[in-house]
């Protein structure tokens, strides 16, 4: 009996399930392993130091007399020797796992599992369909891969709960009724009924902010009650959670309050629920979060560092730091954040701040083995303290090389276009570094500098000679940040540019995270050299009227939530009518019409908010 699934499990599917050392090891080992063939296809491999036995169903099964725990050399290195008694293996093939059965899926997860996963489905659950040879399943909350074609024993998680395989083979099945030939599929799993209980009582306290004002507000205006009404509706209690973090900011005079956040988070929680009461075709899961779970157990990841970001607020003689580390998860390619706060001095340097038994500066650009990882919706990283499972911090070494294509963008024209073929960002899942890729660079031009907005701007160019616009601004928590920029966008080595990426005016637009080249790799936001660059400098690009009128536009509209509908008085009214005249004088005389009847309610000003937020998120 020939093991078809052993001879499926190629070098790459290998790493996933172990690591690329471990895999290394295992190679030099073949020669000295002997291996035999049971009738009923168990595979034995015999090495001086440990016997190892592979039965069918899945490396899950596999047993070996070593102590290491999960696939250990031993395992990998019988695999690869069963493989070299066999010529070549099974070639290369698209494949698509909708054709499990539940009950397959019974037979490998066990019936009570499969029922507790339709429970899980039953409210409705957007997921993204990835196929190829290797097909994948995006979740609200983890990501399951189908490494062998055809055997469900080789479907895999990042995270530890198994019913997310069930999950994951229901939406390959809806993505086949919805469009069996794209590569990419977002769909939702076994839609149901979805309740939005709750979050009318949430709506009815917006207006009656609205009116009030944040400025008027007492400390009894709460919204502790009315977010325990938001069970199972992620995105929403989210959303009123960062809006309660403002006004408490604000009532306690802290630095980090800001009008137009205020205002934005306000605006997204109407369109949430405007998007889910009106007629438009939405995926409702994705406006709501329904039934995505607020956290869930990590299994074994490899995750990549992709830089950092930094901000650091000054409050009397103390500051306050906030930083969040951007690692992707080397299987699926999805950016979480791991985030940290602290408070320190004028002096204190944030790449030296002990973080994750490292540096925060070594962190950011390193390669992360974690079995201890918690993710929650937003994608966000909790790392626990375990000594079972402890959390190891490598080099980075050339780990951006093998990021899965997904996280890599090679056509700079192409991912344009998916960028402005989004939704917008009210009504998509609410998550962190959604945007956040590497750009493979085949060439670098006009790196300038502009000393009057203290900032560095530059041209790259892909293969295809599209260009995309870098943009680097100066940040105080790093003064070196600007000239680590300058050095490797002049460096020929520079190979990859990681960023937060967006489009503008028909291309891609990059603030960079962290640059990777074959002299070294940096972040940014925690670079401590202190080289300083001889930066060609240039006059500060002219002014869009357009983005001018814009951002006019929503200022207006943050103030008068600041100040309240009810008595937003005349400064407030007078900067409105700016804002609509400018936006009219620029050819955009609806949106200036909108904006000219936002202080008449709260219908009207949320109208306004949602126009000037597409806009600008279309340019």
């Amino acid at each position: 009996m020939t093991r078809e699934d052993l001879l499926a499990l190629n070098e790459a599917v290998l790493v996933t399930l172990a690591t690329k050392g471990l895999v290394a090891r295992a190679g030099r080992m073949v020669a000295s392993v002997h291996v035999s063939v049971a009738d009923d296809g168990t595979v034995t491999g015999t090495t001086d130091d440990a016997t190892v036995t592979v039965p069918p169903g899945g490396l899950d099964q596999a047993r070996c007399t070593c102590p290491a725990p999960g696939v250990c050399r031993h395992l990998v290195a019988t695999v690869l020797a069963y493989q070299a008694t066999h010529e070549g293996g099974p070639a290369p093939q698209v494949w698509d796992p909708a054709q499990f059965t539940d009950t397959q899926l019974t037979d490998l997860l066990g019936a009570r599992l499969v029922t507790s996963a339709r429970t899980m489905a039953a409210g409705g659950l957007a997921a993204t369909v990835h196929r190829g040879m290797s097909p994948w399943v995006e979740l609200p909350t983890a990501s399951v891969r189908f490494l062998v074609p055809h055997d469900l024993a080789y479907a895999v998680s990042d995270a530890t709960d198994p019913r997310l395989v069930a999950l994951a083979v229901w939406a390959c099945r809806a993505a086949a009724d919805q469009d069996p030939s794209a590569d990419q599929v977002r769909v939702e799993v076994r839609p149901a009924g979805t309740s939005a209980a709750g979050y009318p009582q949430v709506v009815e306290q917006l207006d009656r902010l609205l009116a009030t004002g944040v400025m008027n507000l007492g400390t009894g205006f709460g919204f502790a009650a009315l977010r325990r009404g938001l069970v199972g509706l992620q995105w929403p209690a989210d959303g009123l959670d960062d809006l309660v973090e403002q006004l408490q900011a604000y009532q306690q005079r802290q630095a980090v309050h800001d009008e137009l956040r205020t205002a934005d988070v306000l605006a997204e929680l109407y369109g949430r629920h405007r998007a889910v009461t009106s007629c438009a075709p939405v995926i409702v899961p994705d406006v709501l979060g329904t039934e995505v779970a607020a956290s869930t157990a990590c299994a074994r990841l490899r995750l990549v560092g992709l830089g950092a970001r930094v901000r650091a607020v000054p409050s009397g003689e103390s500051v306050a730091f906030d930083a969040q580390v951007y690692l992707a998860d080397a299987a699926s390619g999805v950016v979480l954040v791991l985030p940290h706060q602290w408070v320190g001095t004028a002096e204190t340097v944030p790449a030296l701040r002990r973080v994750a038994t490292t540096t925060l500066g070594a962190l950011a650009m390193s390669n992360v083995l974690t079995q201890s990882a918690h993710r929650s919706a937003r994608r966000v990283l909790r790392l626990a303290r375990s000594r079972i499972a402890p959390t190891s911090v490598l080099p980075l070494g050339d780990a951006w090389a093998s990021l899965p294509a997904i996280l890599v963008v090679a056509d700079y024209a192409a991912a344009a276009e998916r960028l402005a073929a989004l939704p917008p960002r009210y009504v998509r899942p609410r998550v962190a570094a959604e945007n956040l890729r590497v750009l493979a660079v085949a060439e670098v031009r006009d790196v300038v500098y502009h000393p009057g907005d203290q900032r560095l701007t530059a041209q790259v160019l892909d293969t295809h000679g599209s260009t995309a616009h870098v943009v680097c601004d100066y940040n105080p928590a790093s003064p070196g940040g600007l000239d680590a920029a300058a050095r490797l966008l002049a460096d020929p080595g520079l190979r990859w540019v990681a960023g937060h990426v967006t489009r503008r005016e028909r291309r891609l637009l990059v603030r960079p995270t962290a640059l990777w080249s074959a002299s070294g790799a940096v972040a940014l936001d925690v670079a401590t050299d202190d080289l300083r660059v001889d930066l060609d400098l240039g006059a500060p690009p002219p002014g869009d009227l357009i983005d001018e009128a814009i951002a006019a536009g929503l200022a207006a509209l943050a103030a008068l939530a600041h100040r309240g509908l009810a008595a937003p008085g005349r400064a407030a009214l007078d900067r409105v009518s700016e804002a609509s005249d400018l936006l009219t004088t620029c050819g955009l005389p609806i949106m200036g019409t909108t904006v000219a009847h936002a202080p008449t309610s709260p219908t009207a000003w949320v109208d306004a908010m949602v126009w000037l937020t597409v806009a600008a998120e279309s340019r």
